[in-house]
């Protein structure tokens, strides 16, 4: 969700965005992508082709959700990623772990290519008097990149690899870093979401304590502002099902010097909570 779209996910896929018009006071609805359907389908290829209406809508859903729960397991990561946000956002643990997902694939521009970030987060620890004034605490946006396996950290120094590697992740995001005009809007955007998003019934489970304090942003953009010119940006990442022997990820490491965030998990669960966040120097220590 942004601030004239919102997009809905069906295990890691987004089957659905609902864009606004200003221009027009409409709503335009957007399918899902191609690269989705590797199969012929033709009543859900039909309904693409002539446009997704009120009418065909629930139609249009039925087939979707149908075939991503058909497809083969490629995209794993889409589903952990989804979990990763259901479990942080909506249940009963989410009121004690310390990220909130903000938004998923967001969308950047790198050195004149797009680049979308994985999962966007808003630190906000669950201590009690952390989360008694939101404006006042000490919230972090962080930008978390998720692999998969070993094999999609990236090749060892003599080999190579189909995924982007964690040194290729690194060099674009200082570069968005060094972007100060596209920097501030993303932070301004990023905490603006989570603003409206703390308003939308069943976004976030309502039992989070805190959350009525970020609510009374919604009408005040001045703090908003203010907000988002002192919250520091930082990028990390979530690599799951990593064999541990291997020794990709510290070669991989090895290849640049910049710190980042490393989240692992808690009893093999999804939540992400500060003491499971490691730093370069932890990871490192955590890999010998």
């Amino acid at each position: 969700m942004d601030g004239t779209s919102l997009r809905v996910y069906f295990q890691g896929c987004k089957v659905l965005s609902i864009k606004y018009n200003e221009n027009s006071d409409f709503c335009c609805l957007i399918p899902l992508s191609n690269q989705y359907i590797k199969t012929s389908e033709p009543v859900l290829e039909s309904i693409i082709d002539s446009g997704i209406t009120q009418d065909n809508l629930q139609n249009y859903l039925d087939l979707v959700i149908g075939l991503i729960s058909r497809r083969d397991n490629k995209r794993q990561e889409e589903r952990i990623r989804q979990e990763i946000a259901t479990v942080n956002n909506c249940s009963r643990e989410a009121n004690d772990t310390d990220y909130f997902v903000v938004d998923q694939e967001y969308g950047v521009t790198v050195d004149g290519k797009t680049s979308k970030f994985d999962l966007v987060t808003v630190k906000w620890l669950s201590e009690s008097e952390q989360r008694k004034n939101f404006k006042k605490s000490n919230i972090e946006i962080v930008i978390f990149e998720l692999k998969l396996g070993k094999g999609a950290v990236g090749g060892t120094i003599n080999a190579t690899s189909e995924s982007a590697d964690l040194n290729s992740h690194i060099r674009d995001f200082s570069h968005f870093q060094n972007d100060s005009v596209q920097l501030s809007e993303f932070k301004k955007d990023i905490i603006t979401m989570f603003v409206q998003q703390a308003c939308l019934t069943g976004f976030f489970n309502f039992k989070i304590n805190g959350l009525k304090h970020v609510k009374t942003l919604i009408t005040d953009d001045k703090a908003i502002q203010l907000l988002a010119e002192n919250v520091p940006v930082k990028f990390g990442f979530i690599i799951a099902d990593y064999k541990q022997k291997s020794t990709t990820l510290t070669e991989q490491i090895s290849q640049f010097d910049n710190d980042f965030v490393f989240a692992i998990s808690s009893f093999m669960g999804y939540g992400l909570y500060e003491n499971c966040i490691l730093n370069r120097e932890q990871l490192i220590e955590k890999l010998k």
